[in-house]
């Protein structure tokens, strides 16, 4: 028995009205990115802070004494939550002081966080 061929789909004819609207720009597109633009795009991609502020932050808001960055904030002195969340002020303060965006909710402060874990958050949240 012959198999039965497949009807093809006819493709539509690209008349002039066609046409017309698809040169249309979309109105939802966005226009191309100018050399200022790409710019502020590339530098609002880029850290706002790097690791030896992190670190100047975070350690300053640490009791005094010599931290590791593998110390966890427990061991750094910090045992009740309350001392941690004066700490995450501290942190926050810190970043916002120096122009950053971050908010107190993305700098993390359990008490088995360890101080270079605050120190790597901060400096991927902060904008």
């Amino acid at each position: 028995m012959p198999k039965a061929k497949a009807k093809k789909k006819k493709e539509p004819r690209l008349t002039k009205e066609r046409m017309k609207k698809a040169r249309k720009p979309a109105k939802d597109r966005k226009p191309l990115a100018t050399g200022a633009a790409t710019a502020e795009a590339a530098a609002a991609s880029q850290p706002c802070l790097d690791a030896l502020d992190a670190a100047f932050i975070v350690g300053g808001c640490l009791p005094s004494g010599t931290h590791e960055n593998d110390d966890t904030l427990e061991q750094t002195g910090l045992i009740s939550e309350n001392l941690r969340l004066i700490f995450r002020e501290c942190v926050f303060n810190g970043v916002t002081n120096r122009g950053c965006d971050i908010t107190r909710g993305q700098i993390p402060n359990g008490a088995n966080t360890t101080v270079g874990e605050v120190q790597d958050t901060i400096i991927r949240n902060a904008h």
